[in-house]
């Protein structure tokens, strides 16, 4: 009779040992698939989005037309003040805050109302402003964001002692110009104004 207990019990242990082991595998989550994507969104990479600026350039080109040669040239613009461009055969368009894929989107809708196998590129030139005159490092400078008068200044090695800093001349890319008192600026930042791609600086010379 005792071993019949005794071999009850074990039998009694391994069962609850066996059920235990089941239990906890059964509650275990099962490993993804190797090919699963098991990111979540906040883990994703988000791809940079960089629109179109003012004084931006903006580089249109046109293939794919019936007959030898395309009927529109290459055509380049810079985006102007109000942020628009105007396209051959279009009326003007908003350029700013596009990407050069978002803008290519729209402008090849516009033209297949009329063109037939007509494929519209689109793509940003260089970003630069210029700097000449009364500066240590004239020349061009590569626009690389949000930049104003101090900071063009800045990146042309400051103003030489020659310098006249009271009449800086500033030429938009769309012709407009404007003289700024870069004294008063230094020494009251609210006044300073914005650069934008395309832009052109002048200091002149002081006169003695």
């Amino acid at each position: 009779m005792k071993s019949l207990r005794r071999f009850a019990g074990q039998g009694m242990c391994i069962l609850g040992i066996l059920s235990a082991g089941l239990l906890a595998s059964g509650c275990r989550t099962a490993p993804p698939p190797a090919n699963s994507n098991n990111k979540s969104v906040a883990d994703t990479p988000r791809p940079v989005v960089d629109g179109f600026r003012i004084g931006d350039g903006v580089v249109i080109s046109f293939s794919g037309a019936t007959g030898t040669e395309p009927p529109i040239q290459l055509y380049k613009e810079a985006v102007k003040d109000d942020g628009t461009i105007t396209p051959p055969h279009l009326k003007p368009m908003v350029a700013a805050g596009k990407t050069p894929g978002q803008l290519q989107k729209q402008l090849q809708d516009k033209y297949d109302e009329t063109y037939q196998n007509l494929t519209v590129t689109v793509i940003a030139s260089d970003r630069y402003f210029y700097i000449t005159g009364e500066v240590r490092k004239p020349g061009p400078e590569p626009y690389l964001g949000e930049t104003d008068i101090i900071k063009a200044i800045s990146a042309a090695q400051d103003f030489t002692d020659f310098a006249n800093k009271k009449k800086v001349r500033l030429t938009r890319a769309n012709g407009h110009t404007q003289i700024i008192n870069v004294k008063k600026v230094l020494d009251d930042p609210q006044l300073d104004v914005p650069v934008y791609p395309g832009d052109k600086i002048y200091v002149p010379r002081r006169i003695f």
